[in-house]
């Protein structure tokens, strides 16, 4: 269990989230999930589209882990990113949540160029 994370503490983690280093957006989207600190969630769309792939994986795993229909859209549309890493991320945090439509899937077996995310893909197909 972690301690509570002070009201300067909490705004501190947001203002990170806007720093030109992703290594440190990235670290504050985990701080966020890990403190779950809801008010920060519509900053989480700008993210989602951030050019560094770790900030969109750290952005991915925070806003799916406090409010999953919140981001769903921009999540689902990361399964079509040309970094691996990422699509998996979402793939997975989609499929977790039991947020991945069987006409997603298929589309996702027929358009991905990633063969594990075919893969997966095919294997989720009811």
């Amino acid at each position: 269990r972690l301690p509570k994370l002070s009201t300067r503490g909490r705004e501190r983690v947001c203002e990170l989230l806007h720093d030109p280093v992703a290594d440190v957006r990235a670290a504050a989207c985990y701080a966020v999930e890990k403190f779950a600190i809801q008010e920060v969630l519509p900053s989480f769309t700008k993210l989602l589209r951030d050019e560094s792939a770790e900030v969109q994986r750290a952005a991915i795993s925070a806003s799916m882990s406090l409010k999953p229909d919140f981001h769903k859209q921009d999540v689902s549309e990361l399964l079509n990113s040309s970094e691996p890493e990422v699509v998996q991320r979402a793939f997975f945090s989609l499929k977790e949540r039991g947020l991945l439509a069987q006409e997603g899937l298929l589309n996702l077996i027929e358009s991905t160029p990633h063969g594990t995310i075919r893969y997966f893909a095919a294997h989720e197909i009811e």
